[in-house]
């Protein structure tokens, strides 16, 4: 049995998949590139696991408590073949995660690119954050898309993309892209850097901006994404970006039975690829998550 939580590495993009398609509480873990080796030892997770800057993995339990994830081994079944473990979260240690003045379970959380310390809300008020010692943390009274560098807080309020620095003070936003057809602006993902936030727009028509908002923010893109691989359909559900900008998302396979697959979207002039697929590996990608750092 592994001896501590598993370290990953915060600035990629990881698959947390089922190992049985339509019952909950059978997560794995794994690594794209290395698609026939992946972790268990996950309860019934309800919101993703973030990966802490040091490499630990964390997610909130059944019971609203943040924990480090430890992996387990799949349990030998007498006769052959193996099944998932049970009491998974025994030896994940609990985090500090004080609501103050109540017992609250935690609503959601963020980790921080610079600080070890955690930002988490309560579920009795889940506008309000606060760090591990109970500090309050200034969102502008909304649920941050991401925290930064010095604790800038990225929100979408109405459509509209907002930025917050530590002390609470609104930064307008310059320079952005507005929304589409009269709707919301459509954020697919966002990722902290030192001067502000690489940020994924989806434009219309299928085209997919990548954009930088510095913390003062001013903005410009950075590129546009190339077109989905011909073996994905254009629909994206999840996304997430890693460290270089790169946008992994989940979509379905061309094939007749559309199945489940993954995809690295890269600005132009590289190529998007398909970035792995269900149906040659053991882990589904059924109400899946992708788990990555700040």
């Amino acid at each position: 049995m592994p001896a501590g939580p598993v370290q990953l590495d915060p600035s990629r993009v990881y698959l947390l998949g089922t190992l049985y398609e339509g019952l909950a509480g059978r997560e794995a873990l794994l690594d794209p590139t290395l698609p026939d080796v992946y972790q268990v030892g996950f309860p019934n997770l309800s919101m993703a696991p973030r990966i802490h800057r040091d490499g630990t993995l964390l997610y909130v339990d059944t019971l609203g408590r943040i924990r480090e994830f430890t992996p387990e081994p799949e349990e030998v079944v007498v006769g052959g073949g193996c099944e998932y473990p049970s009491n998974v979260d025994l030896n994940d240690p609990l985090r500090p995660a004080p609501c103050p003045g109540s017992s609250s379970p935690v609503a959601t959380f963020h980790v921080l690119p610079d600080e070890d310390t955690l930002v988490f809300s309560c579920q009795d008020a889940p506008q309000l954050f606060y760090d591990e010692t109970g500090t309050a943390v200034q969102t502008g009274n909304s649920i941050p898309l991401r925290m930064g560098h010095d604790r800038l807080a990225l929100t979408v309020d109405g459509g509209t993309l907002r930025l917050f620095t530590r002390d609470g003070t609104e930064v307008p936003v310059q320079g952005m892209p507005g929304p589409v057809d009269g709707g919301m602006v459509n954020v697919l993902a966002a990722r902290a850097q030192p001067a502000g936030f690489m940020v994924a727009l989806d434009r219309g028509a299928e085209v997919r901006e990548l954009w930088f908002l510095y913390s003062d923010g001013q903005s410009q893109t950075l590129g546009t994404y190339a077109p989905l691989p011909d073996n994905a359909t254009t629909a994206l559900l999840v996304h997430a970006l890693d460290s270089s900008g790169n946008m992994v998302a989940m979509t379905s396979s061309t094939a007749p039975d559309a199945h489940d697959v993954l995809v690295q979207l890269s600005l132009l002039p590289e190529s998007s690829t398909l970035l792995y697929d269900e149906n040659d590996h053991p882990v589904k990608i059924q109400t899946s998550f992708l788990v990555t750092g700040p």
